[in-house]
């Protein structure tokens, strides 16, 4: 799973914050999720994938929440 892709998607999405921040949340949760699962199989360019994803989410629920 993209997760950099999903985060680019949700972000674009035309629903209201609050449910973008709950979607967002989730992806973050999902992101570092993978980031372990991949550290105990010892695969580190997905590892690396997932954490471009963890940190494109922060980044957009950060904005999101500066705007509530």
């Amino acid at each position: 799973m993209n997760m950099l892709k999903e985060a680019n998607l949700i972000y674009r999405m035309g629903i209201n914050k609050k449910r973008k921040i709950y979607l967002l949340e989730q992806n973050a949760i999902d992101c570092s999720s993978e980031m372990d699962a991949q550290d105990q199989n010892m695969r580190p360019e997905i590892c690396n994938n997932q954490s471009e994803g963890l940190r494109k989410t922060k980044d957009y629920l950060r904005k999101l929440k500066t705007l509530l």
